[in-house]
């Protein structure tokens, strides 16, 4: 296993058939790359099923089918992040994954990616191990050309208020790094993973 998989990140990019594309910017494919054991309820009968529908669900589920499971995690971090209120269990068993087996984390959660400085000790692990959506989107553009990735990032304007914003009529490069850089800041000196 290369790297775990939150479900925010998961989905927003499967929807976009733009997930195997972010792996292999890791060179990663789909047996890689660890997810939780409840995303495939999540997606035949939890929120995610209400809020993408029956057809985008069968396509994401036929993706999950191929990633193991992460191992759940019994390690000191797993209990250092459960007492932080803001950071759930999924997120939680996720993140003390990639600190104990130094891998990386692609989430789309950023509340839980805020908490990172609140957990003594966590932030040094997780030194450019935290690879987020922005992140992710702006290698792509780079990698294969921003005409490449607008083509194919409409299925989740509606569900995602920064790809909304930043992939309108304008190049999206700026506003993508411009929120790149204020959840770096939030999260703390050199944990998010840079395109280089």
């Amino acid at each position: 296993m290369r790297l775990v998989v939150d479900t925010d990140a998961f989905y927003k990019l499967g929807i976009c058939n733009l997930f195997e594309p972010a792996l292999s910017l890791f060179d990663a494919g789909l047996a890689d790359c660890g997810r939780l054991p409840a995303l495939p309820h999540m997606l035949r009968r939890g929120k995610l099923a209400t809020k993408l529908g029956p057809e985008a669900c069968e396509m994401l589920l036929a993706i999950v089918e191929q990633m193991p499971k992460t191992p759940g995690s019994k390690s000191e971090w797993l209990g250092k992040m459960t007492a932080v209120s803001a950071i759930d269990i999924g997120e939680a068993q996720l993140l003390a994954t990639a600190a104990e087996s130094d891998l990386l984390m692609l989430s789309g959660d950023k509340r839980a990616m805020r908490q990172i400085p609140n957990v003594e000790g966590l932030a040094a692990v997780l030194q450019s191990k935290v690879v987020c959506l922005e992140a992710v989107l702006i290698a792509l553009c780079m990698r294969d050309g921003v005409p490449s990735v607008k083509s194919r990032i409409a299925p989740l304007v509606p569900h995602d208020k920064m790809v909304s914003i930043c992939f309108g009529p304008d190049d999206p490069m700026e506003g993508l790094n411009s929120y790149y850089n204020a959840i770096s800041s939030e999260v703390g000196h050199g944990v998010l993973w840079k395109w280089e």
